[in-house]
């Protein structure tokens, strides 16, 4: 098309003069780089001279190519064609570079003509501009009709006029539309302005207009001014993106503007998952959260909610609003987003309040996610969805109708959930959406900074388990173990057994009560990080006491003495006595003392603490009776218990020791038989002598016989037999009838 052919007569309207940039600020030396007639670039610059832009320097793109280091020298640059760029790719690479280094850049019509007359190069390849190609058409009854009408572009700007060409495009590159062209014979709409940050710095604005016509001035004014503006410092803060579908209807723009404006993001993108196509993994990971809601169909609901459930994952945080998690299908995420668990409110019906606003209430009015949020008034439409808690979820805050407002949840991998039962797009974007003059905008930004902290780790320790050496117990010293992948200043509080508020703590855990010998105590760890973020650990402390007293001057091996008597000897031993490590002295009881008969005597002396910790040593006693040569033998019947009991014996002693011995005994038809002997011992005309035989057909029994002749008096005879195991089986003990006891014994 022929310039004469593009260039109609526009209609004037009124310009109000914007006192939001004063001249005397900002965009004071522009470069206008174009490839037109250079008669129309001289009366753009007139127009931004009238609006107060005085250093104009004009640069004619088509015959000549600038360099980064030319562009450099300037605040801003208006760039716009009619005809083709002398090199269209190198100018795009130099644009492109120049935003990168911070500059800001305005382009209008025909930059966004899918014909010869766009930018090409980097600046299309990788989409710097904020509106993409399309045709271009040309209108007389254009109006513009504000998305917001509150941006400085707009200061002052009623219209730029009714007649005017125009690019059939769409914003891209998360673009942030700030006015629209309004066709009023067929209400069409078409983007006007669109703003949008660099992919990598700077500030571009797209301006859907040709400079040349209408009344411009303050608009391409204000524009310029805004990329030129002084460039705040980078927000060391997360970057999100808002995953919105829907396209235009979403209201993302008023989202991203919003939460830009509270300059806590280092970056906010946009991206429309409209499409059936889906970002890969990679693409989410250059995000520390996201936040995604729907106002129309997910293009692929369970694909985004297979990668969103991998980001998850992967340690990072998702944001879900309305109507994201609605009942209806293709309007909530499907895939390992929903068969896995990962939402965080459970899915259901979302209507428009039907009594009028909604507000918030506090449910944990201290939590991260509501700080600074003094109110929020949901609109007249306070679209929120009728749905419970998922999963191990915590409520922080109800709408006014009782209704989950915000509620959070973490994954095993660390990732953290939000549910933001709200929509996101405010009263700006649409009159019954929540109310703009609350805080609607801190608390999404509450949930995406929640949501993109990633909590600290904590280590309260290995359980331990340690031997009490005293009375006092045990005293441990533990030392948390924190780790917070964001570097913040970490808190600690230990809780249960013991409190403290530092990172290291000294327990002191008492020994076992009586009667045990374990003491276990837990204490428990939390590690904060300031922002929510919250991580715990427990550790277990073991206090024992296994180990006995120990015995003292107790004698060992055998200890040797003569008898005295029949009845033995008297030994003494001892004191023994016994020490515990926790205790302290502890009594010390020993199975046999004092007399001890002719013969072996075990004997056990043994310590227990008040835990039953028992300390045991055993010695022998040996008690040897006078060697004198003897014999006796006997045979008659006892009675007991109305019932005969016949036995009969024989027992000698040679003078060298040497001792033999035999025993007989029947008790109600049992025998008891055996022909050995092992200890005899003569006193006069009595003896004692013991041995081993079979009872009953059970060998192993011990026996013990005393008997004593008196002589033509009646004899006098008692025998016991033991079983193996201690347990006197039968004692007999009386006169002999029926026989007698003779005793042999050599007489000295």
């Amino acid at each position: 098309m022929t310039a004469a052919r593009r260039f109609a007569i526009g209609t004037a309207l009124a310009v109000f003069l914007s006192a939001l940039f004063p001249v005397e600020v900002h965009a004071q030396k522009v470069a206008l780089l174009h490839a037109d007639l250079a008669t129309r670039a001289d009366a753009v610059r007139a127009k931004l001279n009238a609006a107060g832009v005085a250093d104009v320097t004009i640069i004619d793109a088509g015959v000549a190519t600038p360099t980064l280091a030319d562009l450099q020298t300037y605040n801003a640059i208006l760039t716009w064609s009619n005809f083709s760029y002398l090199n269209s790719d190198a100018i795009g690479d130099t644009l492109a570079a120049y935003v990168d280094q911070g500059g800001g850049v305005v382009h209008a019509v025909f930059t966004c003509d899918v014909g010869a007359a766009h930018v090409g190069g980097r600046w299309n390849s990788e989409q710097y501009a904020a509106l993409a190609l399309g045709p271009f058409f040309i209108a007389s009854d254009l109006d513009l009709v504000a998305t917001q009408p509150a941006h400085p572009i707009l200061s002052g700007v009623v219209s730029p006029g009714a007649m005017n060409f125009y690019c059939q495009t769409t914003p891209q590159g998360g673009s942030d539309v700030v006015a629209h062209w309004i066709q009023t014979s067929t209400l069409a709409m078409h983007p006007l302005v669109a703003t949008r940050p660099g992919p990598n710095g700077g500030k571009i604005v797209g301006l859907n207009l040709y400079p040349f016509l209408g009344e411009a001035g303050q608009l391409m004014a204000n524009a310029l001014r805004f990329v030129a503006g002084d460039v705040a410092p980078p927000v060391d803060g997360p970057s999100v993106a808002l995953l919105a579908a829907g396209g235009a209807s979403a209201g993302a723009g008023d989202v991203r503007s919003k939460l830009q404006s509270l300059s806590l993001f280092s970056r906010v993108d946009v991206i429309d998952v409209s499409a059936p196509t889906v970002p890969s993994l990679d693409t989410w990971m250059q995000y520390d959260a996201v936040l995604t809601w729907s106002a129309a169909s997910y293009g692929n609901p369970a694909a985004l909610g297979d990668v969103l459930a991998d980001y998850v994952d992967q340690n990072r945080g998702v944001v879900q609003s309305v109507f994201g998690n609605d009942a209806a299908a293709g309007l909530h995420l499907e895939g390992r987003w929903q068969s896995d668990g990962y939402r965080p409110l459970a899915e259901g019906p979302t209507p428009a309040s039907a009594f009028g606003p909604l507000t918030l209430m506090p449910i944990l009015p201290g939590h991260p996610i509501l700080s600074g949020v003094g109110s929020f008034n949901g609109g007249t439409s306070s679209y929120h969805t009728v749905a419970d808690l998922h999963g191990a979820t915590t409520l922080v805050a109800i709408w006014s109708n009782g209704q989950p407002l915000v509620a959070f949840g973490t994954k095993p991998s660390g990732g953290r959930l939000v549910g933001l039962n709200m929509y996101p797009p405010s009263s700006d974007a649409r009159a019954d959406l929540w109310d703009s003059t609350t805080q609607g905008a801190q608390l999404i930004a509450n949930a995406l900074l929640f949501a993109a902290n990633h909590f600290p780790t904590a280590g309260a320790g290995a359980d331990q388990n340690v031997e009490a050496t005293s009375a006092a117990g045990v005293t441990f010293t533990l030392t948390a173990a924190a780790t917070d992948l964001d570097d913040d200043p970490l808190s600690y509080n230990w809780s249960g057994f013991a409190s403290a508020t530092s990172q290291a703590i000294e327990v002191h855990v008492p020994p076992p009560p009586a009667g045990h010998t374990s003491h276990t105590v837990t204490l428990d760890l939390t590690v904060a990080d300031g922002k929510g973020g919250e991580a715990t650990d427990s550790v277990a402390l073991t206090v024992t006491d296994t180990v006995a007293p120990v015995l003292h001057n107790v004698p060992s091996g055998i200890l040797t003495t003569d008898a005295t008597d029949a009845s033995g000897a008297t030994v003494e031993y001892g004191p023994a006595t016994a020490a515990d490590a926790v205790d302290g002295d502890v009594p010390v009881t020993c199975s046999h003392s004092s007399v001890f008969p002719v013969g072996d005597t075990l004997v056990t002396c043994s310590a227990s603490d008040l835990r039953g910790n028992t300390a045991e040593q055993t010695f022998t006693v040996r008690v040897v009776g006078t060697t004198t040569a003897g014999e006796m033998h006997g045979a008659g019947f006892l009675r007991a218990n109305d019932r005969r009991h016949e036995f009969a014996f024989h027992v000698r002693e040679s003078e060298s020791g040497l001792e033999r011995g035999r025993l007989f005994l029947r008790s109600r038809g049992h025998r008891f038989a055996s022909n050995s002997v092992d200890y005899v011992w003569f006193n006069g005309e009595s003896v004692v002598f013991r041995g081993t035989g079979v009872w009953k057909g059970v060998a192993g029994h011990r026996y013990e016989v005393v008997a004593t002749d008196n002589h033509g008096s009646r004899d006098d005879v008692r025998i016991t037999i033991t079983a193996p195991d201690g347990t006197v089986v039968m004692q007999l003990e009386g006169t002999v009838r029926g026989g007698n006891v003779r005793c042999f014994r050599k007489r000295r």
